[in-house]
């Protein structure tokens, strides 16, 4: 009724509506809010600051009740009033930069606090040169620049101000259309000759600058305002090389990178600085320390395949809230409650467990019937609704059922991907982000006989620890402290590939026929043997088909099957049989075979090009067995074989032996590759090793008719 009477014009007919409403019901603040801007926009001060001290007294800790009574003081020309009320809204939160600027002004302050380390960029953006001085770049980050003014709470304010000068067509398309991250100061383009263009059809904080060229200068600024962390300050950090190359951008060469952090003398915050060098020493003044941070003339990073990451090549300035093990231990435990049980789980875990005994064997039932029973992957559901949906998070299921069969277990945090990439300095739950559960076994002191259960698809093998998981920092979270080791690294034996073929050659080519047994126990394939047995008989004779051919080239499939496809915990296997009428074909006058196998392409997957300016990081293993018996039958004679090729590196050890015995020709490849690491220089040799794999794999094995 209050709104209708406002939209009407009727102002009286609205306050009375609102206090009737306040009247009736004293707790509902916001018809109080109301009340109060009502009587605001009608210029009745004292009754509108009422509403709010009111509000003010019942509700001491919002920071929007003090702030609104220091507007209206303000209003009424009372400027002492509205400090002490804007002072008491900031000491309940900081983070309020637009409110803390406007007491600075009616203070007497100085709120651009950047001012004193203000650079022309423009000025200097007309002496660096030109495409002939950066021929890959498209542009230059003439200025790349920021100024903190952290507050004695911990939150902050910054002003970043950036020049870029353009260098061509692609360096006019990126910079054509800026999205600022703050509130925008300042955007505008500057042409060669000086003259000023301003940006068109701005679009909240994205605007274009039409007309721009090569050659031409973009100056933007821009501030941000950002509250306390929760131990103290934390403004993120700084790079002072452009790590653009680690999104696929085209990074820039940056002329002048800076950097000022001014923040209360007495305060003492971590600093990790990387690829930088010694610390600056702060200038301290008036209560205040200030640290300047500077680099010049940085490069463009350009990208390369496998390269470190921007935390290893770009140096980095990050001051950052004090974390501890300890918290990071407090955070992980909050994760227990996602496995809460209820009366439907509790009658479940009941009857899965029923006359089993041993808690390593309890929790095998209860994940069996897990898989049994949860079909379907969709869904968001608690636990319950996974269970009675039959669909959706198994590993949540699972865990609450642990925790209705009464089954100890832990929490498992792991850090999985390359630990180089990894800022250990500051302790964070994020370094860990894989969840896992631990069900110990008999014996408390040792890991061999403990399961680890990570996130599953429906076929994966209880207890299985996934690849990114083997070898890996983990914790165990506990009320008393973290609990940290490294989970265990296995061998290679359940993560090897096997493939075994069998090769007939008949009298003609289109004679030949083949059989195949394909194993593949890596991760992803048990959750490819649920697509696959969803899929229909036309699409999976045609996958079937695809997967045959990375074997066997041009193979006419007959019959396949894959067994154990409907059996949980078996990895993924297919046999398949059929012709090869293209196996045995002429090259160069002699009949010929091919070895039968996949091609590692070892130049393919790893050389992009055969020098480098950064290290090579391999991330993945590659664990295969491969093995291929041709029988000649009565038609063929071996002419010559392949020769055998062994190979041992960083990354591994490689092997291909070739070898007749009894009218047939073996081809036996073993792959054991490991994440590993090349140095530029080792890069080249590594190569060369790669190059005489692949030309080791492309050998034939010529045969003779038999006579």
């Amino acid at each position: 009724l209050a709104e209708i009477l406002r939209d009407r014009g009727d102002g009286e007919g609205c306050r009375k509506a609102l206090e009737e409403i306040v009247a009736t019901w004293p707790s509902d603040f916001d018809a109080r809010a109301e009340l109060a801007r009502h009587h605001a926009a009608g210029k009745r001060w004292d009754e509108a600051l009422a509403c709010w001290r009111w509000l003010e007294a019942q509700s001491p800790l919002d920071p929007s009740y003090p702030r609104e009574i220091g507007a209206l003081l303000r209003l009424k020309g009372d400027d002492e009033g509205a400090k002490a009320a804007w002072r008491r809204s900031l000491d309940l939160d900081g983070a309020q930069g637009p409110l803390r600027r406007e007491l600075e002004r009616l203070e007497g302050g100085d709120f651009d606090f950047a001012r004193p380390w203000i650079v022309d960029g423009v000025a200097l953006a007309k002496d660096v040169g030109g495409q002939e001085k950066y021929p890959k770049a498209v542009s230059v980050h003439v200025l790349d620049m920021q100024v903190v003014r952290v507050n004695d709470d911990g939150s902050w304010t910054s002003i970043t101000h950036d020049v870029h000068r353009i260098l061509n067509e692609k360096g006019r398309e990126k910079y054509s259309e800026i999205t600022l991250p703050g509130q925008v100061l300042e955007v505008r383009a500057i042409s060669p000759e000086g003259e000023v263009f301003l940006p068109i059809g701005a679009r909240g904080n994205t605007f274009t600058l039409e007309g721009l060229q090569a050659g031409w200068t973009v100056e933007t600024r821009y501030l941000n305002d950002g509250r306390r962390a929760d131990t103290g300050y934390d403004g993120g950090g700084w790079y002072f090389r452009d790590p653009g190359f680690e999104r696929g951008e085209d990074p820039d060469p940056v002329i002048l990178s800076k950097l000022v952090v001014d923040m209360p003398a007495s305060m003492e915050v971590p600093l990790l600085l990387r690829n930088y060098g010694p610390a600056p020493a702060p200038a301290v003044e008036g209560g205040r320390k200030v640290f300047v941070f500077e680099k010049r003339d940085q490069d463009r990073v350009e990208a390369e395949p496998g390269m470190p990451g921007a935390e290893e090549i770009c140096p980095y300035a990050h001051f950052h809230q004090p974390g501890s093990w300890e918290n990071v231990n407090l955070e992980a435990l909050d994760l227990l409650p996602r496995f809460a049980t209820s009366p439907i789980l509790e009658e479940k875990a009941r009857a899965a467990t029923s006359g089993i005994e041993g808690n390593l064997a309890r929790a095998k039932a209860l994940y069996d019937a897990v898989n049994a029973e949860i079909l379907g992957n969709a869904g968001n559901w608690g636990p319950t609704g996974v269970l009675l949906e039959r669909s959706g998070n198994r590993f949540l299921c699972f865990g609450a059922l642990l925790t209705a069969a009464r089954i100890p277990f832990d929490l498992v945090r792991v850090s999985t991907g390359p630990e180089e990439g990894k800022t250990w300095e500051i302790a964070s739950e994020d370094l860990f982000p894989s969840v896992g559960l631990l069900v110990r076994g008999p014996d408390d002191a040792a890991m061999d006989d403990d399961a680890f259960v990570f996130p599953f698809a429906r076929h994966t093998p209880f207890g299985r620890v996934p690849e990114d998981a083997r070898g890996k920092r983990a914790f165990v979270p506990h009320p008393h402290g973290p609990a940290m080791f490294r989970m265990p690294a296995g061998d290679d034996g359940d993560l090897e590939m096997r493939t075994a073929a069998a090769v007939v050659l008949g009298a003609a080519p289109a004679d030949t026929t083949f059989t195949l047994d394909h194993r593949n126990p890596d991760d992803g394939w048990y959750g490819s043997k649920e697509r696959i047995k969803d899929m229909n008989e036309d699409d999976r004779r045609k996958d079937t088909a695809r997967t045959v051919e990375r074997f066997l080239p041009a193979a006419n499939l007959k019959d396949y099957s894959y067994p154990g496809l409907l059996e949980a915990g078996l990895p993924f296997r297919l046999t398949a049989s059929g012709g090869l009428p293209q196996a045995l074909r002429e090259e160069g006058g002699s009949m010929v075979l091919g070895l039968g196998i996949d091609p590692l392409d070892a130049s393919g997957r790893y050389v992009e090009r055969p020098e480098r300016n950064w290290p090579f990081l391999l991330q993945d293993s590659d664990v295969r067995t491969d093995a291929v018996t041709y029988d000649l039958g009565g038609s063929w004679t071996v002419a010559s074989l392949p020769r055998g090729h062994t190979a041992v590196g960083r990354i591994g050890t490689y092997s291909l032996v070739v070898e007749k015995e009894d009218g047939r020709v073996r081809v036996e490849r073993r792959v054991r590759f490991s994440p590993c690491r090349y140095s530029p220089d080792e890069y080249r040799e590594f190569v060369a090793w790669c190059r005489a794999i692949d030309a080791a794999e492309e050998q034939r094995i010529v045969l003779a008719p038999a006579k």
